[in-house]
């Protein structure tokens, strides 16, 4: 057994001094690191508003080159298109193809399926091989529409007898459109940070230029198969009018946009 004098062992090593936590810098610390994050978290969010603004603006600068550059393209369409609607309702289209002598007529002019068979015989007569049926409408006392053989023209009465216009070609002068910049704004995500006016005008505007760019091949290929109805051409008119209204409509939407669009058109 150890003496009794011995000390213990705890009594043989001093204990170790405790340093007094120094809240006030810990505080301070805590708060700068913090700070920083909140710093790093803001600049950023700044640079992805900046980027976000920078898109929209150029989404924007886009979309209103288009409508510049289509603007003109529709008007001088609906110019054409208003002049030939006038031109089809006149006749002017017409050029003569026969006459039907007055005592070959049938005594009543008035009845449209007598008529009818006439205006076949006649033709028919010039060697002209035509289908069965057609169709024969009244424009006015003395001029009837008609249609035989797959063939429009007009019958106009004259003291002589009846005179036969055939129609002649129509040439359709449709307006060539760019219809890309809303595609692009929509993959560039730029149209999430746009207004919702705007937003809304846009979407109009574009799918009434698809609608208009379908109308126009539908009508083309009517044309060429031979089977056009003028129907089909204030259809096209109603589309052109339509998109002048939206674009006067989106201008003042657009702002900057146009101004940014005819500096670059000034610079090219």
């Amino acid at each position: 057994m150890p003496p009794r004098d011995m000390p213990r062992p705890s009594q043989m090593t001093d204990a170790p001094e405790r340093t007094p936590i120094n809240w006030r810098r810990l505080l301070a610390e805590g708060l700068a690191i913090i700070f920083s994050v909140l710093v790093a978290l803001g600049v950023d969010e700044w640079r992805d508003a900046r980027q976000d603004a920078r898109r929209v603006e150029r989404a924007k600068a886009d979309i209103g080159a288009e409508v510049q550059f289509n603007r003109p393209q529709v008007a001088r369409a609906v110019a054409y298109h208003d002049s030939l609607i006038k031109s089809l309702k006149e006749g002017r289209n017409m050029y003569q193809v026969g006459m039907i002598p007055r005592d070959l007529l049938p005594a009543d002019l008035s009845n449209g399926r007598v008529l009818l068979a006439a205006i076949h015989r006649a033709l028919e007569a010039r060697g002209n091989v035509l289908g069965e049926g057609g169709t024969l409408r009244r424009i006015d006392d003395s001029t009837f529409a008609m249609r035989v053989g797959g063939e429009r023209g007009r019958a106009r009465i004259r003291r002589e007898g009846l005179a036969l216009f055939a129609e002649d070609g129509i040439a359709l002068r449709t307006a060539f459109i760019r219809n890309v910049s809303w595609e692009t704004a929509q993959a560039t995500q730029a149209v999430q940070h746009m207004d919702y006016a705007l937003v809304s005008e846009v979407s109009l505007l574009y799918q009434l230029q698809r609608n208009y760019l379908d109308a126009v091949r539908t009508t083309m290929d009517a044309l060429f198969g031979g089977n056009f109805e003028t129907g089909a051409l204030y259809d096209l008119l109603s589309f052109e009018r339509s998109l002048l209204v939206r674009y006067d409509k989106l201008e003042p939407l657009l702002g900057a946009g146009f101004a940014a669009a005819a500096q670059r058109a000034d610079t090219t």
